[in-house]
This record gives C-alpha cells, sequence and structure tokens, in this order.
C-alpha cells in the first residue's frame, strides 16, 4: 500500500467516524456565527437601553437591585460595558442573566440560559447537550477533524504545478459522480484555513485555554466584607484605554477572591487585564496585564473571536458562516464519494 493510498483510508475512516457529529456542529456554528445579530433582532430589551448623560450604577447599586427583585438570586459574576447604550448583565448561579438599566436600575428582562434557543444552541455545539462527556466527545471529534484537514490537503496536493489551476476549479458538465468529487476538494481547499483555525481554537477552548497556575485565597477574618468592596477593588485599578466590558467575578466561597477581569476596545487580538483582590481587605493579590502577555497567550486569549469571525467584524463572520457550510457539506459528498466507489 502506497502512502497516498494509506492516507485515504484513513482520511475516510476517519470521516465515517465523526461526519456525522461534524455535520451538526458545523450547522450549529453557522447559527451561531451571527448570534449576536439574532440577540439584537430577537432580544434588543435585555441588551440595550436609551444612553442617558449621567452616571452609571455602582456595582453594589446593581447588586442591590438584583437583590431587592430576588433576595434569594446568587450572583457569580456582572459584566458592565464601555458602551453607554447597553445594559449591565447579572449572571446568578441558576444559570440566569439580569440585565439592569445602568442609569435608573430597572431590571429589563432576565434570560434563562436553560430555556434560551440561542444558549441551547450553544450548549449543544459545545456538549452536544451531554455535559462533561459530550464537551469531551466533541473535543475528540475536532481533533479527528483537524487530522482530517491536514490528510484532506495531503490528497488534494498536485502532483505537479501545472495542475493547480484545474484543482482550483469546478469544472463544468460534469456528471454528479465526479461532480460530487470536485465539490468535496475543490470546496473543502477554498475553506481549508477558516476551517483550520476553527479546530484549533476550538480545541484550545475546549481544552480550558491552557494550564493555569495556584489558586489564590483570601485571608480570612472573622468579620463579614464591607459592603462597598466591589466597588473599592474596581475604583483601584487605572484605565489607559476605553473599556469594551469590566466582569466583576464573585468569590466562588469564603477563601474565594474577587477577580476583576477588563477587556480593552481593539480590533486586532484580545486585550484582556485580569486583577485579583482579597475579598475582606480589598488588597490587590494579583495582576495579569494583556501588555504582558506574549504573541501565543494572546492569540489563543482571542480565541473565541479566532473561532468565530469576530475578530474582523461582519467579514469575518460572513467568512466563517461560509466555512460552517462547507464543512456540512463535506460528510455529505464524502460520503457520495465513497458510496459510488464501493464496488472498488
Amino acid at each position: 500500500m502506497t502512502v497516498r493510498k494509506l492516507i485515504l483510508r484513513i482520511h475516510l475512516w476517519l470521516g465515517f467516524t465523526c461526519g456525522t457529529l461534524l455535520f451538526f456542529v458545523a450547522l450549529t456554528g453557522c447559527v451561531l456565527a451571527f448570534e449576536d445579530e439574532l440577540r439584537y433582532a430577537t432580544q434588543h430589551h435585555l441588551l440595550y437601553v436609551n444612553a442617558e448623560d449621567q452616571p452609571r450604577l455602582s456595582v453594589q447599586q446593581v447588586i442591590d437591585v438584583v437583590k431587592a427583585d430576588n433576595p434569594k438570586a446568587k450572583l457569580s459574576q456582572i459584566r458592565f460595558y464601555g458602551d453607554p447604550s447597553r445594559t449591565v448583565h447579572c449572571y446568578t448561579r441558576d444559570k440566569k442573566i439580569v440585565s439592569v438599566n445602568p442609569y435608573n436600575g430597572n431590571i429589563t428582562g432576565v434570560r434563562d440560559n436553560e430555556k434560551d434557543w440561542l444558549s441551547l444552541v450553544l450548549s449543544f455545539h459545545r456538549t452536544l447537550l451531554l455535559g462533561d462527556i459530550g464537551e469531551h466527545i466533541i473535543q475528540w471529534n475536532v481533533w479527528i477533524f483537524l487530522v482530517m484537514l491536514l490528510s484532506g490537503l495531503v490528497l488534494w496536493l498536485p502532483p505537479k504545478f501545472k495542475l493547480w489551476k484545474q484543482n482550483l476549479v469546478i469544472k463544468r458538465g460534469l456528471a454528479p459522480k465526479k461532480r460530487n468529487y470536485d465539490l468535496h476538494r475543490i470546496l473543502g481547499v477554498y475553506a481549508w484555513l477558516p476551517l483550520l483555525l476553527i479546530a484549533i481554537t476550538g480545541i484550545s477552548m475546549s481544552s480550558g485555554g491552557g494550564e493555569k497556575g495556584p489558586k489564590l485565597k483570601s485571608l480570612f477574618t472573622a468579620s463579614a466584607p464591607d459592603a462597598g468592596i466591589y466597588d473599592h477593588v474596581v475604583n483601584q485599578i487605572d484605565h489607559q484605554e476605553p473599556i469594551d466590558v469590566l466582569r466583576v467575578t464573585f468569590p466562588q466561597d469564603s477563601t474565594g477572591v474577587i477577580t476583576i477581569g477588563v477587556r480593552y476596545v481593539t480590533s486586532s487580538f484580545r486585550k484582556q487585564s485580569s486583577f485579583m483582590f482579597d475579598r475582606y481587605s480589598g488588597k490587590l493579590l494579583k495582576t495579569e496585564l494583556y501588555q504582558q502577555k506574549s504573541f501565543w497567550q494572546r492569540f489563543f486569549g482571542s480565541s473565541y473571536e479566532l473561532h468565530t469571525g469576530r475578530i474582523l467584524g461582519i467579514p469575518g463572520k460572513i467568512i466563517m458562516f461560509f466555512a460552517g457550510l462547507i464543512a456540512l457539506s463535506l460528510p455529505i459528498t464524502g460520503f457520495l464519494i465513497w458510496w459510488n466507489k464501493r464496488g472498488r
């Protein structure tokens, strides 16, 4: 058996292994490429308010608003946006997002992520709605898809330079069997780079984005933390750039720390810095500035933006959308090629 035939055999059987799952993951990915636009059209009241020329609510004021509406609510994170027309998003531990008007404190709505259809599509895309087991299945499936992309490129490469042009054009007037072959390999090569980027960033996100350092702990004291501790730590951060979103992540337990994540406005890789504070004293324990991160740390830190095409705005989303359409077509055309050749 030649090397090419061996690669073809591997490509074929890996296709049988992940083809069906690839179809549905690519289909949900196409929907999620325009998640922002779909939410804007269907959930505008949860995202935007009329901007006003007055100070916005502080962290503690937002907490008080949520607690007044639901005293049993347990907050995990609050997100403040740099855009003055955006609502404040309060994430609860029971998977709800409470939207608060940052000017008057009115609650504009609540999104239940266990019922929201776009959240369910995202959950299926990431975990097949199977929790940790589904997450591992997706992760292995993406690894298989990455191998298929690499083997597919090897199979596509023409033996002679003069044959490259005809390997980039779908010929007219072909019989259905040969057309399937052309659609599979030529559309596949046009979408190869976006799909490679999707696979690499998908692996990065599913694996948690790399190793984490030792867990920080707050120094426990007998007294409860001051009511204004969150505003105190937020005000310690000196911002030199316009803010895109500021995240206040609450401690998970009595020894947990307050984490402030700040993402600054950018049209390139994500500019995100993190600040960890003692939940009792408000003392700064650790700082991770984006300026101190390496190229690859910022690259993989931007996996979500690269994966969805958001890093390039609408053009990037369109590119990833069509790459997803081609990805979901590959198992179909690949199966038809095998079906027509199965006698051999």
